[in-house]
């Protein structure tokens, strides 16, 4: 989960998306203020499954930096003792529309394929940085 604005969004999702048996790794955009990060620590202190990423990059929207964090979060899950089968990426303002069991039982339909729709960025929102 890459975030990178408001606590108050990333609490929903992390309530929304949240169970015991999985395990989330949280990025937190490096130019964000150090109490932001704290209070992403606090919140993710509360979960053994929680943790925030150890190495945190500088978020350019559509840039290379948003997979760099991913990519990051992926290196340490696959570091972690906890046996994981999917990886998930989402930011800071997605919105779950299917529940997490809804969402295990269209991957284990998927039986190890990927679907993956994508739309190419506006012009204008190409390597735009948000400060």
């Amino acid at each position: 989960m890459v975030i990178h604005q408001s606590i108050e969004m990333f609490e929903r999702l992390l309530r929304s998306i949240y169970a015991p048996q999985n395990v989330s790794c949280i990025h937190v955009d490096r130019k964000f203020p150090s109490q932001f990060l704290a209070a992403v620590r606090a919140i993710a202190s509360c979960f053994h499954n929680v943790f925030v990423a150890a190495k945190l990059e500088w978020v350019t929207y559509a840039g290379w930096s948003r997979v760099q964090a991913d990519l990051n979060c992926m290196k340490e899950l696959l570091e972690s003792p906890v046996p994981w089968r999917y990886f998930i990426n989402v930011c800071g303002q997605d919105i779950p529309l299917k529940t997490n069991r809804e969402i295990v039982r269209s991957l284990r339909a998927l039986n190890g394929f990927n679907v993956i729709e994508s739309d190419p960025a506006p012009g204008f929102k190409k390597g735009t940085a948000f400060l």
